[in-house]
């Protein structure tokens, strides 16, 4: 949900106004989800250690998506957002 949330700061940031304070929150949440991208490019359950379910990566994809555009344009970010939109393929190709 991390990536919902983070998309939701972005949104009210755009309908009230810029702050300092939630500039800096937006950029540590966007750093903890990114932290939370295992090798194969997906946003995982730290409480198993393993791939998260299918809605927490759509809302990841979302919210990285908004930082990448309203944020940040990093590199790394853009090789997450990369990963996570080719993975479908990747994972079909491996069956």
């Amino acid at each position: 949900m991390t990536g919902r949330y983070l998309e939701s700061m972005i949104m009210s940031r755009r309908m009230i106004g810029p702050r300092p304070n939630w500039t800096e929150a937006e950029g540590r949440l966007l750093s903890f989800l990114l932290s939370l991208f295992d090798e194969r490019g997906l946003i995982i359950d730290i409480d198993k250690n393993d791939a998260d379910h299918a809605f927490a990566q759509g809302s990841a994809l979302y919210g990285l998506v908004r930082g990448f555009r309203k944020i940040r344009r990093d590199p790394i970010l853009q090789r997450n957002i990369e990963a996570f939109v080719e993975w479908p393929d990747r994972a079909l190709d491996s069956h």
